[in-house]
């Protein structure tokens, strides 16, 4: 009978530490380290807050409009006029045809861009605004031309009152006045060599 086989060599199996052989267990590491000390609460999907509402700007669909645009336009043309262009007839005056063809475009044109379309949420603002604005500069250039009127015409009528001159004619000229004119010169007649006969 041969020998015995000899019984196969095992991998050597891991040992473990435990905390009854004095090893630091990873809360004990971690209690020591300053980076892991705190880790926080853990992550809860149902503790987290709740995304923001929407605000009514973002829920309403908020376009331009071609009334709006025909509003702002005609008043901005009107506020210019009153500006710059008194004494024309039609200078920067938005014709009806003018702004039958370019609200819609315009519109369209607003309606593209983000910053411009989000513009369109205060467009009953801006055409309040330049409504107001362009009313009260028609009012004081009016107030300012009467005024002005009003003091000519009392200028006018202090001249006319002035002796020795005649108030101004219709077409703008000045009718002369008699009285401003030098008396004229009647010449000396020699009457020594004349005989004067008396009636018998």
């Amino acid at each position: 009978m041969g020998p015995d086989p000899e019984p196969e060599s095992q991998p050597d199996q891991p040992k473990w530490k435990t905390q009854s052989d004095g090893a630091s267990s990873p809360g004990s590491s971690a209690a020591g380290n300053p980076f892991l000390g705190n880790r926080g609460p853990g992550f809860d999907p149902e503790a987290q807050p709740a995304p923001p509402e929407p605000t009514p700007l973002q829920l309403a669909e908020v376009r331009w409009e071609a009334d709006r645009i025909h509003t702002i336009l005609k008043t901005q043309g009107t506020l210019t006029h009153n500006l710059i262009g008194r004494g024309t007839r039609e200078a920067w005056l938005w014709r009806p045809d003018e702004l039958a063809a370019i609200d819609e475009p315009l519109a369209n044109v607003l309606n593209k861009m983000p910053v411009t379309r989000a513009a369109a949420a205060v467009s009953d603002e801006l055409a309040a605004g330049a409504i107001l604005i362009g009313y009260g500069i028609r009012s004081t250039q009016e107030t300012l031309d009467a005024r002005r009127n009003a003091a000519l015409a009392a200028e006018q009528a202090a001249e006319a009152r002035t002796p020795g001159r005649a108030p101004e004619v219709p077409t703008g000229g000045y009718a002369p006045d008699f009285a401003d004119q030098p008396t004229p010169e009647i010449p000396a007649v020699d009457t020594s060599g004349v005989q004067w006969r008396t009636p018998e």
